[in-house]
């Protein structure tokens, strides 16, 4: 079966096996003792032209551990290829990407992985701004369904508060 761990850093992540294929997204590649593909989805620079990434650190890890490099943005990474973005919005007639995740989870299913298992990818932790939260795991939540849907096995280690309710329980369930 292909498989594939989508390792996120929230909560959870702590849990990964690094048993499958590993995938990581921004500087989650630093406490990962398996990485084989990194994604860069954001815009690559900060205010001031900053930029966000240390390429040449990312450059010497992508060499050393041998992992490659998806990017939605041309980004200055010898291991670097684009991501299919286009191929992608038209193969699911959508282009709802609200994070990191909802990127990688449609790459999964666009290349055909058979099960998806979803470690340190959980929301309103406190790391970041709530409203921001609530949008990346709607959109999170909805790769979910488009993968269910395409009969992608999904497993979501037991930390992570996606798909779950405010109660625990489903709405309109009696205590």
């Amino acid at each position: 079966m292909k498989e594939v761990i989508i390792l996120h850093h929230g909560d959870g992540w702590e849990l990964c096996p690094f048993d499958a294929e590993t995938w990581v997204c921004n500087r989650a590649y630093r406490k990962s003792d398996r990485v084989d593909k990194l994604f860069l989805m954001h815009k690559q620079v900060r205010e001031n032209d900053i930029p966000l990434f240390d390429w040449q650190e990312i450059n010497n890890e992508a060499e050393k551990r041998g992992f490659s490099v998806l990017a939605l943005h041309d980004v200055p990474i010898k291991r670097a290829m684009k991501y299919p973005y286009a191929a992608i919005t038209k193969g699911f007639k959508t282009n709802y990407f609200t994070s990191s995740g909802c990127y990688m989870i449609a790459y999964a299913i666009f290349q055909g992985y058979e099960k998806i298992r979803l470690y340190g990818v959980s929301f309103f932790e406190g790391v970041s701004d709530i409203e921001d939260d609530f949008y990346e795991r709607c959109g999170v939540e909805y790769w979910i369904g488009r993968a269910s849907g395409c009969g992608v096995i999904v497993e979501i280690e037991p930390h992570s508060n996606l798909l779950q309710t405010r109660t625990g329980k489903p709405y309109a369930e009696d205590g």
